[in-house]
């Protein structure tokens, strides 16, 4: 799912985001994500954009957000840095195509 434009990364962001050549689009600094999946682990969901990312040639950065719902913690995965809607819509087609 395309997620609305953000800013800047989560605190709860995996350091990969932090990288200094990954910063904001020069669209006023806002991007759009695609979330591929909410994971159980912090490292479930780092091998499994590893996996998307090579099968598929992800192009965006990687975020991982801590998320607490019913008592657990799951990790939702968003590729990053597209720097607009239809970019963002057009890798979450090619994922769902896949």
């Amino acid at each position: 799912a395309v997620t609305k434009p953000a800013t800047t990364p989560a605190a709860t962001t995996t350091a990969a985001a932090a990288d200094p050549a990954a910063a904001p689009a020069a669209s006023g600094g806002r991007t759009y994500a695609v979330q591929i999946g909410a994971f159980s682990s912090q490292s479930i969901a780092d091998a499994e954009f590893a996996k998307v990312a090579s099968s598929h040639g992800v192009a965006g950065r990687k975020a991982v957000t801590a998320v607490q719902k019913g008592g657990s913690t799951f990790y939702r995965t968003d590729v990053t840095g597209f720097s607009s809607k239809a970019e963002a819509d057009a890798m979450c087609a090619k994922l769902k195509a896949a």
